[in-house]
């Protein structure tokens, strides 16, 4: 991203929420949403909504900005095509992930039956599960970049298929990868950050009872920003693929 590499760009990506005067509100029903999220249907209303801020950007040639909740019906079907975009591409890692798991719940009931006959099964576990989440970890990161910049490619045709018509994304990918990789480090970097100061409000008598609503704030918040961040990245990849 030519643009987006700027410390004022970034500033403005990060802040272009705040801007709205009603952001409070609109991102307070993205947090409701996404806390009854965890029964997934309404998790794709959120998606759809992110959907919607990218399109604006890609489609309609504009800055970002948080679009009004409405259309409910197209918020679900939009949201329904980034879901089973991150699903399919994540499912290599999240099978490895799994794996690494349960590793560790197959080895430990041998080590048990058979130690000390067999005392290498506590070690052949761990070091099972540590490959695996390893790979896992890797595949998580490589998905991060096929998932950002296929659902760009969902919200620029408004096809589902498109996300996996590798041929004509992966210019796209390879004129900016530079761009993806510095708004997936960024975000995965301000995630962490959240995270660590999230969990500071458990060890407070007060502010853990308001942890939850903090945290599907904050991430909505930074889903916000990540969606118009993989837009402006997929905008600048398919310019400098037509130049």
């Amino acid at each position: 991203m030519t643009t987006a590499n700027t410390t004022e760009n970034l500033k403005s990506l990060f802040t272009f929420p705040i801007q709205d005067e009603h952001w409070k509100s609109k991102l307070l029903i993205g947090t409701l949403l996404s806390i009854a999220g965890i029964v997934i249907f309404p998790y794709w209303f959120v998606l759809g909504y992110l959907y919607e801020i990218m399109r604006r950007v890609i489609v309609d040639s504009e800055n970002p900005s948080l679009p009004e909740w409405g259309n409910w019906g197209q918020l679900m079907q939009n949201g329904l095509k980034l879901f089973g975009v991150s699903l399919i591409y994540s499912l290599p890692a999240l099978i490895l992930l799994v794996g690494s798991q349960l590793a560790i719940i197959f080895f430990i009931p041998l080590s048990e039956s058979a130690y000390p006959r067999e005392p290498f099964f506590p070690l052949i576990g761990m070091s099972v599960m540590t490959i695996l989440a390893g790979m896992g970890m890797l595949l998580g990161l490589l998905s991060a970049f096929l998932i950002a910049v296929s659902t760009g490619h969902v919200v620029a045709s408004g096809e589902f298929g498109a996300a996996f018509r590798v041929s004509e994304w992966w210019p796209i990918l390879r004129k900016n990868f530079v761009g993806y990789f510095i708004a997936v480090i960024i975000l995965a970097g301000v995630s962490w950050l959240a995270n660590f100061a999230s969990q500071l409000l458990i060890f407070t008598i007060v502010l853990c009872a308001v942890y939850p609503l903090f945290v599907f704030f904050v991430y909505m918040y930074l889903g916000v920003v990540g969606a118009a961040m993989f837009a402006q990245a997929y905008v600048e990849g398919r310019s400098k693929q037509i130049a």
